[in-house]
């Protein structure tokens, strides 16, 4: 794993002399040449160093170098491709796809008798049908014999909707948020297709009323978490709003939910699993948190005759705090990040909860379990120097991919009774650690 160096902090000019000016700035030089040596030993390990984020979203000179490599990949790729066998690719790629509609075509000449069926060749055409489908809704209006009226309702989906379906409002938000067409195109490309909308009544759906994505994205969060046995996560550096930050995704095969911050630190992930809540808890997993993390007996043991109290935000947590005198920077993180836990395990997510991750510290919580992925990178950074230990890194890595691919296999195999598919990958996991 390594050794974790602690961060230069930065301090004021007003609060150093010269000689520690100047000691810090050699430092600092020191840190950027052993991280540009790791990012080399890196590339030529084929991983990728540290990325660097740039203010600006404008960089041709980046666009221009992607282009050119993806230019090199595809010639690679077709240079690949002449080696297979003619249309052995295509039908690859065909094998997954869902068909709407099968049309069986006969040979245009008689067919003689006696011949015999040896049955069919496909082809396969992909096609895009879009076009408008509007839906008049007439409601029948009935006049009793005491003179009143009776009137039909529209179904409550079409009502909240209004007079513009769901599949419709959902490809304009896509095409404007996620593809960044301009509002102007996408009227055009309305008015084009025949749906008679208004430059407002377009702007109307693309940015008024929009609570209900976030609620429904606070849902996502919080419902994921309780019916999860497990979830990966990851972080990765982004700008936001003009300042460098950090995107953070936490799902499964299940859900995907992502949220931006200013910072990337075990609070900062305790909080994003804690969803909207704001309240700390003092339970006895709260506890037995700051205990195992080397909380001092003299600051822990006032905590714990407040045990399973609620604080509602962090204004009350931090003047308790206080209170008993607890305000030395390092004990306050740990009690805040034990309160934090006691918080997402009282809202009902289970003590059991794998968290699988690429090893940061901030995700190393609960059940945490190291990805596969970055297991085998572990393994390919280190630097063998004889034979013996050259042959023991390429023996692990063998069994570690071995053992991936076996658990891979579980997933092709979906479609068998559960006995059949237990018995199955048993026996491919045995055969791949074996090998």
């Amino acid at each position: 794993m390594g050794i974790k160096l602690t961060k230069i902090p930065k301090l004021s000019c007003e609060e150093l002399s010269d000689r520690e000016t100047l000691l810090l700035q050699l430092l600092r030089e020191r840190e950027e040449c052993i991280q540009e040596l790791t990012d080399e030993i890196a590339r030529l390990k084929g991983e990728k160093g540290k990325p660097k984020i740039k203010p600006s979203r404008l960089e041709p000179e980046k666009k221009a170098q992607s282009q050119e490599e993806e230019t090199k990949t595809a010639g690679s790729q077709e240079q690949q491709g002449k080696k297979k066998r003619p249309g052995s690719q295509k039908r690859q790629k065909n094998a997954n796809l869902i068909i709407h509609e099968t049309k069986i075509i006969q040979p245009p000449s008689e067919i003689p008798l006696g011949s015999e069926f040896k049955g069919y060749q496909d082809y396969t055409v992909q096609e895009l049908i879009i076009s408008a489908h509007n839906t008049r809704y007439r409601l029948a209006i009935w006049k009793t014999p005491r003179a009143e009226y009776l009137r039909g309702k529209l179904p409550k989906a079409v009502r909240e909707q209004g007079h513009f379906g769901v599949m419709l409002k959902s490809y304009l938000l896509y095409q404007y948020h996620h593809c960044h067409v301009t509002q102007p195109k996408l009227l055009e490309q309305m008015q084009e297709w025949g749906i008679d909308i208004s430059a407002g009544q377009l702007n109307r759906i693309l940015v008024e009323d929009k609570e209900l994505y976030h609620v429904e994205k606070r849902d996502i969060l919080q419902v994921g978490l309780m019916v999860s046995s497990y979830i990966n996560t990851d972080d990765t550096g982004a700008r936001h709003q003009g300042v460098n930050s950090y995107c953070t995704h936490i799902g499964n095969e299940w859900f995907a939910w992502f949220e931006t911050t200013p910072r990337k630190n075990r609070i900062n992930f305790l909080e994003l699993l804690r969803g909207e809540r704001t309240n700390y808890v003092l339970s006895s997993e709260a506890l037995t948190y700051m205990s195992e993390h080397k909380l001092p007996q003299s600051v822990w043991l006032p905590l714990s005759f407040s045990i399973n109290r609620v604080f509602q935000n962090q204004e009350q947590w931090l003047a308790y705090l206080k209170e008993l005198g607890i305000e030395k920077k390092s004990h306050v993180k740990t009690a805040t990040e034990g309160a934090l836990l006691g918080a997402i395990l009282a809202s009902g997510v289970s003590s059991d909860l794998g968290i699988v991750s690429d090893g940061a510290g901030q995700f190393r919580l609960l059940e945490h379990g190291l990805c596969w992925v970055h297991a085998e990178r572990l393994i390919n950074k280190l630097i063998p120097f004889t034979r013996a230990q050259r042959l023991a890194v390429e023996t692990e890595r063998g069994r570690n991919l071995g053992f991936l691919s076996g658990l891979k296999s579980l997933q092709k195999i979906d479609i068998q009774p559960a006995a059949t598919r237990e018995s199955q990958a048993g026996t491919e996991i045995r055969a791949n650690l074996h090998d």
